[in-house]
């Protein structure tokens, strides 16, 4: 009864203007496309296009927005373009009305209901799944703001506006896909740039199945490490050595500093300071303002190098944190300075471990890549979707893949190889004074393990 009377007070307008109402149907569909099939996924992946490349089988992350473009492209314009075609009379007017409803409202979720959800790994995890939780606010206006664009679809239907929603549809179809090619350029621009830094820090560490050292100690001379393992707690030092009886004694010399505290609840905030000094806290950072923050953060990363390069050391380092302000590989700031040895040992020796432990290790090389591709078209609904229902949709950070092992330990082990392989990476052929910095992330994110 109730869209009998819809149809006879409002819907019967569109079926007097039909190429109106195609247009309506099919920019809702276009706009739908676009912005779960090219805006979400790619505005993901821009905000840190390194860590999604060379993940599992896939090298450049552009295929991730063009796998998840293919899944909506037949959800969004193949399938209800055919069921349009099929449907007669009030239906046919009925999705003329569901569709720009859904692409407007989607849009509001995306951009003005997006929510704070912390950070999100490459498999599309979230670290601190209880902000999902939403609030008061976030509850009920979504669905109010749902409810006004319905009434405004309707009013302007019944008025006779339809070709200003048409051409609102327009502009948010063309806005959407300038933003989406903007972004996808972007990446495209930046893995590039990751490749060719890549290529520039080759050095030689694995040699098909054998790893060769690139640590040089010296027997004779002074042997300075500086070890940072990212987001490692430092309380819990003391419980690992009672745990560990045996590393009491083969640490014995060294002090430890239970004391201590991190200028920053992040490594870009907290690193500055731990590899240069009281120089380079936020506040003595924030007090140079005419300077780039990139600018003081590299040259906070090359204090200590350079001090010992000064001192007559020769210098190693890997993976110094957030270089050039990029996740990985960027070593621009240490071009001036080819007599220090930069070299990116994340994820290098991870093949060569697993590998080797086969027996424990249920190992696809392609199973983390085929993960973010299933995960993606989820994350996108997830991301447009009423703040209500995105919990449901997260589902404890499986997104209804319930036959899939997340493999969290894929990231893990990209870091913990090296650590494993320090001994086959390390000889004692140097002579005179050694400084060496490893930055690792092996502690960086929860994991359960034997």
């Amino acid at each position: 009864y109730f869209i009998k009377v819809l149809d006879t007070r409002v819907l019967h307008r569109l079926g007097e203007h039909e190429q109106e109402q195609r247009l309506l149907f099919f920019l809702s569909a276009v706009l739908l496309f676009l912005l779960h099939g090219l805006l979400v996924p790619a505005n993901l992946i821009s905000s840190s296009t390194i860590e999604f490349a060379f993940t599992g089988a896939v090298a450049n992350p552009l295929s991730y927005v063009g796998s998840t473009m293919a899944v909506f492209f037949g959800l969004w314009i193949v399938w209800p373009l055919f069921i349009y075609a099929l449907a007669k009379g009030v239906v046919k007017r009925l999705l003329s009305i569901i569709m720009p409803f859904l692409a407007l409202s989607s849009l509001v979720n995306v951009f003005v209901f997006a929510g704070d959800y912390g950070i999100v790994s490459t498999l599309l995890q979230l670290d601190n799944p209880s902000l999902l939780e939403p609030s008061t606010l976030m509850m009920f206006a979504p669905l109010g703001v749902a409810l006004l664009i319905m009434i405004g679809i309707l009013i302007m239907i019944k008025s006779g506006k339809v070709k200003i929603l048409i051409s609102a549809l327009l502009i948010l179809v063309l806005g959407s896909s300038a933003s989406g090619g903007y972004q996808s350029i972007a990446i495209a621009r930046e893995f590039r740039e990751h490749e060719k830094n890549l290529a520039l820090v080759e050095d030689g560490s694995v040699q098909g199945n054998t790893i060769k050292p690139v640590f040089h100690l010296s027997k004779t001379g002074k042997n300075v490490l500086f070890i940072f393992i990212d987001r490692a707690m430092n309380s819990l030092f003391p419980y690992i050595l009672e745990d560990i009886p045996d590393l009491q004694q083969q640490l014995s010399g060294f002090v430890y500093y239970p004391n201590t505290v991190s200028f920053g609840n992040n490594t870009i905030h907290g690193s500055p300071a731990m590899v240069g000094g009281y120089e380079y806290t936020p506040d003595a950072m924030n007090a140079r303002a005419n300077e780039k923050l990139v600018d003081k953060h590299n040259e906070a990363l090359l204090v200590m190098p350079r001090m010992f390069l000064n001192a007559g050391y020769s210098v190693t380092m890997t993976n110094p944190p957030y270089s050039n302000y990029k996740w990985e590989a960027d070593f621009t700031p240490f071009l001036p300075y080819p007599e220090i040895n930069v070299m990116h040992h994340h994820g290098k020796f991870a093949v060569t471990y697993k590998n080797e432990h086969t027996d424990v290790l249920d190992w696809n090389p392609a199973f983390e890549s085929d993960l973010i591709k299933k995960r993606l078209p989820i994350f996108s609904m997830f991301k447009s979707s009423f703040p209500l229902l995105r919990r449901t949709l997260y589902e404890e950070g499986r997104y209804f893949q319930k036959a899939e092992n997340p493999h969290s330990t894929d990231t893990f082990i990209d870091a913990y190889a090296q650590l494993y392989y320090l001994q086959k990476l390390t000889d004692f052929v140097e002579e005179g004074n050694t400084f060496v910095s490893i930055s690792n992330d092996t502690t960086h994110q929860p994991i359960f393990l034997q």
